[in-house]
C-alpha cells in the first residue's frame, strides 16, 4: 500500500512540476508595425514558421529557396536569420517578395487611412504555424520617402532555444518603420557666386546651377530600381552650356571630358547616362544604372553642376527666366513612382519704356523722359507733332538727344553687357524716352553726352538705382501622369523699385498669383517720369545772359559779330574828340558874337 501511496505522490509532483512549466510559456497574438504615414501602403510577408513537430523554425513557403552567405541548407540559413539580419541579408530576404513566380503570399495587405501603425493578428490556439518572422514591404504615399523592410516576430519564450528573439530585442512583437528622406534643392548663382533660389542679372552674365538630391538605398525587393535627374530651361533667355554638366556622386566627379588635373573622371555609363542639348530652352536627362542601383548599400549624396549664360532674349522687369528640375525615382517594390522638383529664378531689369516688358504699347510706363524747353521756360513744340507726355502743360518729347549709362558716380566708364559691347548709351526717338535694357539690380549713373542740334544738354549726373524684393511661395503638390510630385518652396521677385537722385520714379509690384505659386506682372504698374531739360533754341540782335538754377544750363543765345581792329577804335575816339571840339567852339563863337 504504502509502495502505491509513493507511486501516487510521485505521479502527483511530476504534475505539479509540470503545472509551473506550462504556465511559463507565453504566445505573442499579433505583430504591429509603427512609425508610419497616412497613405503608406504595405504588404506583410511570413519569414519564418514554427515546426511544432520537429521543435523548430522553418522557412515558411516562399522563402524556402533562400540562400543566405554562400549557406544553402535550411537549418544553416534558418540560424542565420536567427542570429540577427545585416543589411545584406535584409536585402536578400526582400528580393524573394520580387520574384516574378513563386513569390511567397501575402499575410496581410493595406494603405494607412489613420494613425501610423498596422496590426496582423495570430490565430489562437495550439496551431504553432503562425509564430514566426514577418517582413512588411512598404510603398511610401508620400513621396520624398522610400522604406526599408520591416522585420517583426510572433513568437512564444520558454527560456528555451525555441525563441526567435531570445529575450533580446532583435525582434520583437513591434517594429519601428525605417525611412529614407530623399530632398532635392536646385539653386543658381551670378558671376559672384551667391547660391540663391531667384537672382537677378545681367544680359550675357555667366551664370551657374547647382542641383543636390541623395540616392537612397534600394533594397532587392525593388523590381526594377529607378532613379532620374531631369532638368529643363523652360524660357530663352538662359543659354545651356550642355558640355558643362558635371555630376559628383559622394567624393567622386564625372565630367563629359575627363581632367586628371582636377580630380575628374570621365562620363561612366556603367553607372549613369547623360543625354543633353545645349542652347535657349536646353535641358539634360541624367539616367541610373538599375543594376548599380540595386548593388549600391549605402545612400549616396548627388550634385549635378552646370553653366549658363543670360541672353539677349531674357524675360525683363517683373517677368522672370526659369528652369526647373524633377527628380523621379522608385519609391515602392512593384514599380511605383515618387517624383520631386525645385526651381530657380533669373530677373533682369530695364530702364525706361515698356516696363513690363509687353509686347504691346498698353500699360507702357516710362521712368526717364527728355523733354526740351525754351529760355522763357516754355515747352517745345517740335515741328513735327507727336503725342503729348504730359497732358495738362503739353510738354513734349524731344528726339535726338544721347545718354550714356555708367558705373562710376563721376561717369568716366560705361556700363557694358551683351546688348552694349561697346558702351552703354542710347538716342532718344519722338517719344523721348531713355531705354536700357538688360540689367541687374543695383548702382548706375546716367548722363546727357549730347543734345540735339539748337539745344544745351542737361549736364546733372544722375544717379539711378534698382532695388528687387524678393518673397517665398510655396508650390503645392501635385499628381502628373500618376506619379505624386512633392511640391517645393521658391522665392519669386515681389517688386521693384527704381529711384533717381534717390527719387523714387518708379515702383513695379506683382499682384496676380497663379495655383503653381508663380506670379505674374501686374498691367496696372504706373511710374512717375523723371525728366531731363533742354534749354533752346532761340536767337537775338544782341547778346543776353540768364542765370540758371544750379542744375540748369546756361541758355544758347546769338550774339551780334564784332568786327575791326584797335585801329578803328582810335579813330572813332579822335573822331569823337574833334566832334566835341567843334561844338565847343561853335558854341562860344555864338557868344562872342551876340556880345559884339
Amino acid at each position: 500500500m504504502k509502495k502505491i501511496l509513493a507511486l501516487v505522490v510521485a505521479v502527483l509532483m511530476i504534475a505539479a512540476m509540470a503545472v509551473p512549466a506550462m504556465a511559463a510559456v507565453t504566445m505573442d497574438t499579433a505583430v504591429t508595425v509603427d512609425g508610419l504615414m497616412v497613405n503608406d501602403a504595405y504588404k506583410l510577408y511570413q519569414v519564418l514558421t514554427w515546426d511544432q513537430t520537429a521543435g523548430a523554425w522553418k522557412l515558411a513557403p516562399g522563402f524556402t529557396g533562400l540562400q543566405l552567405n554562400n549557406k544553402t541548407a535550411e537549418a544553416d540559413v534558418v540560424k542565420e536569420i536567427t542570429d540577427g539580419i545585416t543589411q545584406d541579408e535584409a536585402n536578400t530576404i526582400a528580393a524573394m517578395t520580387a520574384a516574378a513566380s513563386g513569390a511567397p503570399e501575402t499575410k496581410t495587405t493595406g494603405i494607412i487611412k489613420s494613425g501610423t501603425s498596422f496590426t496582423y493578428d495570430i490565430a489562437s490556439g495550439t496551431d504553432t504555424s503562425t509564430l514566426g518572422l514577418y517582413m512588411a514591404v512598404i510603398t511610401a504615399g508620400t513621396p520624398e520617402y522610400v522604406y526599408n523592410p520591416v522585420f517583426v516576430a510572433a513568437d512564444f519564450e520558454d527560456n528555451t532555444t525555441n525563441s526567435i528573439n531570445a529575450g533580446s530585442a532583435t525582434y520583437g512583437a513591434e517594429g519601428l518603420a525605417k525611412r529614407q528622406h530623399i530632398e532635392l534643392k536646385k539653386t543658381t548663382s551670378d558671376s559672384n557666386q551667391q547660391m540663391k533660389e531667384a537672382i537677378d542679372s545681367y544680359v550675357g552674365e555667366p551664370v551657374t546651377f547647382d542641383v543636390n538630391t541623395t540616392i537612397p538605398v534600394f533594397l532587392d525587393s525593388y523590381k526594377n530600381p529607378s532613379f532620374v535627374i531631369y532638368d529643363n530651361i523652360e524660357t530663352d533667355g538662359i543659354n545651356l552650356n550642355a558640355d558643362s554638366i558635371e555630376i559628383t556622386l559622394g567624393t567622386t566627379t564625372y565630367a563629359k571630358t575627363a581632367d586628371a588635373a582636377e580630380g575628374k573622371l570621365a562620363y561612366d555609363d556603367s553607372i549613369f547616362t547623360v543625354a543633353a542639348s545645349g542652347g535657349n530652352k536646353g535641358e539634360y536627362t541624367v539616367t541610373f544604372n538599375p543594376t548599380w542601383l540595386g548593388d549600391n548599400v549605402t545612400a549616396v549624396p548627388v550634385h549635378v553642376q552646370y553653366k549658363g549664360t543670360i541672353t539677349n532674349t531674357a524675360a525683363f522687369n517683373l517677368n522672370e527666366d526659369n528652369n526647373t528640375v524633377t527628380v523621379t525615382y522608385s519609391n515602392g517594390p512593384d514599380n511605383e513612382k515618387g517624383a520631386m522638383r525645385d526651381r530657380t529664378n533669373h530677373y533682369t531689369f530695364s530702364i525706361g519704356a515698356k516696363a513690363l516688358g509687353q509686347s504691346s504699347d498698353e500699360g507702357k510706363t516710362y521712368e526717364l523722359v527728355k523733354v526740351g524747353v525754351d529760355d522763357q521756360g516754355n515747352p517745345v513744340v517740335q515741328k513735327r507733332q507727336v503725342s503729348s507726355w504730359h497732358s495738362e502743360d503739353q510738354r513734349h518729347p524731344l528726339a535726338g538727344a544721347t545718354f550714356g549709362l555708367y558705373t562710376d558716380s563721376e561717369c568716366s566708364t560705361l556700363y557694358t553687357n551683351s546688348l552694349y559691347p561697346s558702351g552703354a548709351t542710347f538716342e532718344t526717338g519722338v517719344d523721348g524716352v531713355i531705354t536700357f535694357k538688360g540689367l541687374a539690380a543695383g548702382d548706375y549713373y546716367l548722363k546727357e553726352i549730347a543734345a540735339p542740334g539748337g539745344y544745351i544738354a542737361d549736364s546733372r549726373k544722375v544717379h539711378v538705382n534698382i532695388a528687387a524684393t524678393y518673397e517665398t511661395v510655396t508650390v503645392a503638390d501635385t499628381v502628373e501622369n500618376g506619379i505624386n510630385v512633392k511640391g517645393y518652396t521658391v522665392d519669386v521677385l515681389k517688386s521693384y523699385t527704381v529711384t533717381v537722385n534717390n527719387v523714387s520714379v518708379y515702383h513695379g509690384e506683382v499682384t496676380d498669383e497663379h495655383p503653381d505659386g508663380v506670379y505674374e506682372a501686374a498691367d496696372e504698374a504706373v511710374a512717375t517720369t523723371y525728366e531731363f531739360n533742354n534749354d533752346g533754341p532761340h536767337t537775338s540782335s544782341m547778346t543776353t545772359t540768364k542765370t540758371n538754377d544750379s542744375d540748369l544750363i546756361n541758355t544758347q543765345g546769338v550774339a551780334l559779330p564784332s568786327t575791326g581792329g584797335m585801329g578803328t577804335t582810335l579813330l572813332y575816339v579822335g573822331g569823337s574828340i574833334l566832334v566835341l571840339a567843334a561844338v565847343i567852339l561853335l558854341v562860344t563863337k555864338r557868344r562872342m558874337n551876340a556880345e559884339d
